[in-house]
């Protein structure tokens, strides 16, 4: 039996995950089976329990796949002295939401999360660790604030938790948009404009 590398391993994985993004979008999760996700991405089902325990434990790893990067994104940015946070906050989600519309997996992950997924039956176990996974997204971009207000007087009138919140939602408003209208709108162009307009008034 060849024994597999690590990269081909991750390859695996990455390869059912994509899979699963698309039959769950496509079917539902509710209606989507573990052949599905096999037959999707062309592996076994024992390639797919190699990687994971169950259907519900594929949903989490795409949860994660959506909520990792901003938040690792944020979190290592803070460790850098940046003489303006709020511009450097601007920049990456700026960045982040138009390399999340240009990519077709995490469109999908999108479109998942947002759309299609109620959290009810199977998916009822998942509510409390999104929501724990939410309040950390919240608590970095708190951090960032917090960080922020030291070099701006304007800022400190605000909690740092209301404004964390407030980024939350806008950026949540500008990618469910997309996702509504995706032929019209054009993220690279619209994008940028919407963020200046909303980071405008945190640097007044």
């Amino acid at each position: 039996m060849v024994r597999r590398t690590k990269e081909e391993a991750q390859k695996t994985r990455d390869e059912i995950l994509t899979a699963a993004s698309k039959v769950f979008c496509d079917n539902g999760f509710a209606n989507s089976s573990l052949e599905d996700i096999a037959g999707e991405a062309n592996v076994t089902r024992g390639a797919i329990y190699w990687h994971f325990k169950n259907k519900n434990d594929i949903f989490e790893a795409l949860h994660d796949q959506l909520r990792c990067p901003l938040v690792e994104l944020l979190l290592r940015e803070l460790e850098e002295d940046h003489p303006d946070p709020i511009s450097q906050l601007q920049e990456n989600c700026t960045k982040l939401l138009i390399e999340l519309s240009e990519d077709a997996h995490q469109r999908r992950i999108l479109t998942l999360f947002m759309k299609k997924s109620d959290y009810h039956g199977d998916l009822e176990c998942c509510k409390i660790s999104h929501a724990e996974k939410k309040a950390e997204h919240l608590n970095a971009l708190k951090a960032y604030f917090e960080m922020a207000k030291s070099n701006s007087a304007h800022l400190k009138e605000f909690d740092s938790e209301a404004l964390a919140q407030s980024i939350s939602c806008f950026m949540k408003g500008v990618i469910m948009d997309f996702l509504e209208n995706p032929e019209t709108m054009n993220v690279r162009k619209r994008v940028p404009v919407l963020m200046e307009i909303f980071f405008r008034g945190l640097k007044s």
